[in-house]
């Protein structure tokens, strides 16, 4: 290891240095320096990690960041500058190259469960199990014993949570119930099992966690600012502002904008995608479509969402409690049957009663279909609720059918809402996304779920700014059609009841005509002279 620095700050330091310094840019380590200052020639001890981090972590969890960076025995640990850099970079920043969010995250997730896991709890006797036959290489470093029970992971949510909003915004302790559900389902968790569920379904949570860290190094440096890529990376990590139909985020008091996701649950969903930039220093996430407010009707829905250029978030809430939903890396797109569109980083979600991500395998492309027949592209359909119930989920899903399906293939769906929006069918299984079948089945669950009714929808749109202008855009365009389209006489060029695009789009929505004779209206003393038809039916 390389020299410490000197006391001052200066540029004193040994040949070699700190090996992941390169981890850090020029204004974090300024701060650091800055830190590092206040433990003079001897380095930092206990007294200054519990002034940087004592507000912000348990007691036993500083402790714990103190062994990390200064390995040893005893109680005067003192941690040299090689030490701070290298140990504050190996637990709270990025792994580099990393091919997908949950590697890019996997190393500080194992730091966490080193800060937080309870020394003296053990990993269910089913995670050892499931320990044992997975083959992944991250979370295996070695460390001191002990595991992630229910309070100790819940301590550990909270701890990162409070960095993208407060306490009373996400509902408290009680709200993460759902993640602390589906992580601990088969026990206690050792650290590859938690690393192994973290990286899958909340791999942003390193992200939170780093952001912890290096404002616990601006307080130690008694910065009046931590570091511009820490305000960045805390504008990033901020909880979502859901924003309603009329473009407002909900004023305080008022009923939430969303009837599927908990504040908390939004949390926990922005941790498991990527986040585009939106330009702006609050990340909003916009209600494109509510069945709350557009009745359950695909039409409806392909009218607020097509457009969008931009990622979204389907959520559904079914009558039986159980909560999924979906999200989409690109633009909706009606497809026919058999054909899909979405790319690898979209994702499946079960949200109640446990939360649970799903990535994409990249084994299969089937990420989503939108399948809508001639009526829909006509304009056609039913508006509102929805008056044709049919056997939920025996919908069939062939050329004729309108339907949005995940994963699985045109005859049998991962997850699938049949043509009126009003069933649902989760599966467990498929191809495309993965799949938890090995702990269920572990555990002696099944996951796969009855056909249900679908008590809300919504659509989100994660786009940002530039999404929101584009649909904008295209509404405005299909206006002015509609309304050149209006003005054309077509009386004027012999067109007919017969041959006119209302009975076509009234048949085509399934409107059966009792009689086909045009009707001539009695005229009236003054009226019109001209003729007036009307088709009855």
């Amino acid at each position: 290891m390389g020299q410490q620095e000197s006391s001052d700050g200066g540029r004193a330091r040994a040949v070699a240095g700190p090996a992941l310094a390169d981890c850090f840019d020029e204004d974090e380590l300024a701060l650091l320096r800055a830190a590092f200052k206040r433990g003079g020639e001897h380095g930092l001890d206990r007294s200054h990690f519990d002034a940087a981090f004592g507000s912000m972590l348990p007691s036993a969890a500083v402790d714990r960041f103190l062994e990390r960076l200064a390995p040893g025995d005893g109680d005067g640990r003192r941690v040299a500058w090689d030490g701070w850099v290298d140990g504050l970079a190996r637990a709270c920043k990025a792994q580099p190259c990393a091919v997908d969010l949950g590697d890019a995250n996997a190393a500080r997730l194992g730091a966490l469960w080193d800060l937080m896991a309870a020394r003296d709890a053990s990993p269910s006797a089913a995670v050892v199990t499931l320990d044992s036959h997975a083959h992944e290489p991250h979370g295996e470093e070695p460390g001191a014993g002990g595991a992630l029970d229910e309070r100790a992971l819940l301590a550990l949510l909270v701890c990162c949570a409070r960095h993208c909003s407060d306490a009373h915004a996400l509902g408290g302790v009680s709200a993460m119930a759902p993640m602390a559900a589906d992580a601990l389902l088969a026990g206690p968790l050792s650290r590859a099992a938690w690393v192994r569920w973290a990286r899958a379904c909340v791999p942003l949570l390193g992200e939170a966690f780093e952001l912890l860290v290096m404002r616990g190094v601006a307080q130690l440096a008694a910065a009046a600012r931590p570091a511009e890529r820490t305000v960045r990376l805390a504008e990033q990590r901020l909880l979502p502002t859901l924003v309603g139909l009329n473009g407002q985020p909900a004023p305080d008091g008022a009923p939430p904008p969303s009837l599927v996701i908990t504040p908390a649950l939004t949390w926990a969903i922005s941790l498991a995608v990527p986040q585009p930039a939106s330009g702006a220093p609050t990340v909003l996430w916009r209600l494109l479509y509510s069945s709350a407010e557009h009745g359950l009707s695909q039409n409806r829905l392909s009218r607020h969402v097509v457009g969008y250029a931009g990622p979204t978030l389907l959520v559904v809430a079914l009558a039986n409690g159980l909560s999924w939903g979906a999200y989409l890396d690109s633009p909706w797109a009606p497809t026919g049957a058999g054909r899909f569109f979405g790319g690898e980083s979209c994702v499946l979600f079960l949200l109640a009663p446990r939360f649970h991500a799903f990535r994409a395998t990249r084994t299969s492309s089937n990420y989503c279909a939108f399948v809508q027949n001639v009526r829909a592209a006509l304009g056609g359909g039913h508006g509102g609720h929805a008056s044709r119930a049919h056997g939920a989920g025996h919908h069939p899903a062939g050329a004729d059918a309108e339907l949005v399906g995940f994963g699985g293939s045109a005859k049998r769906y991962r997850c699938m809402l049949t043509d009126d929006l009003t069933s649902s069918v989760w599966r467990s299984a498929c191809s495309t996304y993965e799949t938890d079948t090995a702990r269920l089945g572990a555990l002696g669950l099944a996951d796969d779920e009855a056909p249900q009714r679908v008590s809300a929808l919504e659509v989100w749109g994660l786009g940002g700014v530039s999404a929101d202008s584009a649909l904008h855009s295209v509404r405005l365009a299909l206006e002015k059609g509609r309304a050149a389209a209006g003005r054309v006489n077509r009386s004027a060029f012999g067109e007919t009841w017969h041959d006119s695009p209302d009975k076509m789009l009234m048949e085509l929505g399934g409107h059966t005509f009792h009689s086909d004779q045009l009707r001539q209206p009695e005229r009236t003393p003054g009226a019109d002279s001209s003729a007036r038809y009307a088709g009855r039916g």
